[in-house]
């Protein structure tokens, strides 16, 4: 049996009142250690860490070191775990400034799992945070930079609950986070390339749905949010003797 494990949209921030985790840093290092114990991988999925929250505009590698200085010890651990890769790191696009200029060590795009289950064949598993379905955080990601920074400087001068309250608009965007079908669409694309499951993040809803239309049947998934408590995790179950594969998602109380 091969476990997998995936969680997302952590947002780690840099301690200010527009950081939105709320998590107990030593609660979910131990959290996290238990992963490594019990589970064959361990994938973060994009969104660990909320650098396009800077305090001056695009400021992103200072934000990430000033996100290491809020969070030392959680952050020094997610950095060893993924430097020994015992965690694969999947980046997103508030974090993406960890791949593209290195700041973190083996950080990659997509990741993809592949268990053989004999005879030449294979099942394949795609991590991707996902945000290549959303115009306003892909093609348009100044846009959606703009208003994450903007969202913060609101936050950090007096608007407690501006993520939640502009939040609402998102269904007025075409093609934004909170419209479904883009990114069923996307991950139904992906899935005809190939993977027989299609892991997201960035919705930061959680969600399973099976492709029908296929033989055998395709997954596409999506990990949630793991920035408060109760937050979301996903556990991936295949069995290489069947071919069977066991998608399993819970909320995790953890202050």
């Amino acid at each position: 049996m091969i476990k997998l494990c995936a969680l997302s949209d952590l947002h780690i921030g840099d301690g200010t009142k527009s950081d939105d985790f709320t998590l107990n840093d030593d609660k979910l290092i131990k959290f996290l250690k238990q992963c490594i114990k019990d589970y064959d991988k361990v994938i973060l999925n994009g969104d660990v860490f909320e650098c396009w929250q800077s305090q001056s505009w695009d400021a992103q590698e200072n934000q990430l070191s000033k996100i290491f200085k809020a969070h030392p010890q959680l952050c020094a651990f997610i950095y060893s775990s993924i430097l020994s890769k015992k965690v694969i790191y999947v980046s997103g696009n508030h974090d993406s400034v960890c791949r593209t200029k290195s700041l973190i060590p083996n950080v990659v795009k997509r990741y993809i799992e592949t268990v053989p289950v004999g005879d030449g064949f294979f099942i394949k598993v795609l991590f991707e945070h996902g945000h290549a379905a959303d115009i306003a955080n892909d093609k348009l990601s100044w846009f959606g930079k703009f208003i994450a920074w903007g969202i913060g400087w609101l936050e950090r001068n007096g608007w407690k609950d501006a993520d939640e309250d502009l939040g609402r608009m998102e269904k007025y965007i075409p093609g934004y986070r909170s419209d479904k079908n883009v990114f069923f669409k996307y991950a139904n694309s992906l899935l005809k390339k190939g993977y027989d499951v299609v892991v997201f993040g960035h919705t930061h809803k959680q969600c399973v749905t099976t492709v029908i239309d296929t033989e055998p049947n395709k997954y596409y998934v999506n990990t949630g949010a793991s920035m408060s408590s109760p937050f979301t995790f996903t556990e991936i179950l295949i069995n290489p003797a069947t071919c069977a594969i066991s998608i399993h998602q819970s909320d995790q109380a953890l202050i």
